[in-house]
């Protein structure tokens, strides 16, 4: 596999955004590599979970998991997205506008600074 443009990793799998926007992911070897449902995204964060974050080009936050091979994916309602990290319990964005955009998984606060 390649033409990647964001990778990132949890213990199990490589989460990668290809350059023309699809999603793929692997096994930690970096074999096995499948192609998502998912296009149109420009970075992806995955947590020790598998739950897959990634960001669209037109800047809006979607969720997905490795555990459903990625085909499910769910738009967070956020916009203006530049880059996004996460863990199991927190979510974080930075949006183009330089702030930062944060999210307890455990509650329902979004706080934006």
């Amino acid at each position: 596999a390649s033409g990647f443009i964001s990778v990132d990793n949890n213990s199990n799998n490589i989460v990668a955004a290809g350059s023309n926007g699809t999603i793929w992911f692997a096994n930690i070897n970096g074999t096995g590599w499948t192609k998502t449902s998912a296009s149109g995204f420009q970075q992806v964060s995955v947590a020790p979970s598998g739950a897959i974050y990634a960001v669209g080009t037109n800047g809006t936050l979607w969720s997905s998991s490795i555990a459903n091979g990625g085909q499910n994916w769910n738009q967070m309602g956020i916009t203006d997205v530049r880059a996004v990290d996460l863990n199991d319990t927190k979510i974080v964005a930075v949006k183009n506008d330089g702030t930062i955009w944060y999210k307890d998984l455990s509650s329902t606060s979004i706080t934006l600074t």
